[in-house]
């Protein structure tokens, strides 16, 4: 007779770490553990496979059924929507939703994984790994339980993901900018370590590449995506005047590039064209209002809530799904500013008093 192969428990982690259970416990679960003896637990866990009987664990405790969300951050606005998304989505499928914020972190994401797992909290989880580099958030793949990425693909079977297509939106939005009459169409962009920020970043290459125009490398600036890495970049491109219009890959480099124009004393649709990928509710503020590239949030969240949930049940039997959903580009008459004369005639019309 075959001898059935063990499954590895917390005790055998403990064991092969050489610490107690209520350490590897704590740990698991979020908790603070001395850095040799966290090296240790995480190359026992990896090292013996373990996985925590999560099934086990909802028979034996009757507990409701749960998904965890993770975010990055969440008073970040894009996660902000989606969770809000998200929460209606499960709720009307009849699950809880626990809301863990990881900080950006891929250290605190691996441990707060493991302490839902570990906990037997949870049946299936959505990760928005926005934030992490693709090496950052590789090892959801070997996560066995019902998992979807937002915003990041991951390549793997039994991982869904759900992706925006962000080269498409970002190639028509700055292209608008290159058939209005621009020559210098410069990039505030996030870092390229995520599939985002590349994303983006080609979107704004394809589009003088389609018109045959060669693609002005000096002009696409990166940096971290916060408003005062917006601002500076800006700056920069402004300052030597190397661009008559600007396109801000994201929401908070879109603030700060627009408090750098205000401050610089340029008029965003007069005298410098503008744009950006992310429209929370503030581009009519502007006259004309802005050129923008809108995320489809609801959408997002309704394709991932429902991509769990059928993983959940085990009503999709397919190894992996990437879902790849379209954004809303608008173009207003911000993209024409910077363009002489014409846009100032055309500020002047805007302006211009109606008889009534």
């Amino acid at each position: 007779m075959a001898r059935r192969e063990t499954v590895p428990t917390i005790k055998d982690v403990a064991r092969i770490a050489g610490v107690s259970v209520g350490t590897v416990s704590r740990y698991l679960n979020g908790g603070h553990a001395r850095s040799q003896n966290a090296e240790r637990i995480d190359a026992a866990v990896s090292a013996l496979g373990y996985r925590p009987n999560v099934l086990g664990r909802y028979l034996v405790t009757g507990s409701p059924r749960t998904v965890g969300v993770l975010v990055p951050r969440a008073a970040n606005v894009f996660a902000a929507t989606i969770l809000s998304g998200l929460q209606l989505a499960f709720e009307e499928a009849g699950y809880a939703v626990v809301v863990i914020d990881f900080q950006a972190s891929p250290e605190l994401l691996r441990k707060r994984i493991w302490g839902q797992l570990l906990s037997g909290r949870v049946d299936g989880l959505v990760v928005l790994t926005s934030e992490l580099a693709r090496d950052e958030y590789a090892f959801l793949a070997d996560v066995d339980i019902p998992l979807v990425v937002i915003d990041n693909p991951l390549d793997a079977p039994g991982v869904d993901s759900v992706v925006v297509d962000n080269r498409s939106a970002s190639r028509r939005l700055v292209g608008a900018m290159l058939d209005a009459g621009h020559e210098r169409a410069g990039l505030v962009g996030m870092r390229s370590n995520t599939h985002v920020a590349r994303e983006r970043r080609l979107g704004w290459e394809d589009a003088y590449r389609e018109r045959g125009l060669a693609v002005p490398e000096s002009l696409a600036l990166e940096a971290e995506a916060t408003k005062d890495a917006g601002s500076a970049m800006a700056s920069r491109l402004v300052s030597r005047g190397s661009v008559t219009t600007i396109f801000a890959a994201n929401y908070y480099l879109a603030l700060g590039s627009l408090c750098t124009l205000a401050r610089l004393g340029l008029r965003v649709g007069v005298d410098i064209g503008f744009a950006t990928f992310d429209d929370y509710g503030f581009g009519d503020v502007f006259v004309p209002a802005l050129s923008t590239v809108r995320q489809p949030s609801a959408e997002i969240a309704r394709t991932a809530a429902d991509l769990l949930v059928r993983r959940i049940k085990g009503t999709d039997d397919r190894p992996s799904q990437v879902s790849l959903v379209q954004a809303e580009v608008r173009v207003t008459d911000s993209v024409r500013g910077g363009l002489w004369d014409e846009a100032h005639l055309l500020w002047a019309a805007w302006n211009k008093p109606q008889a009534v």
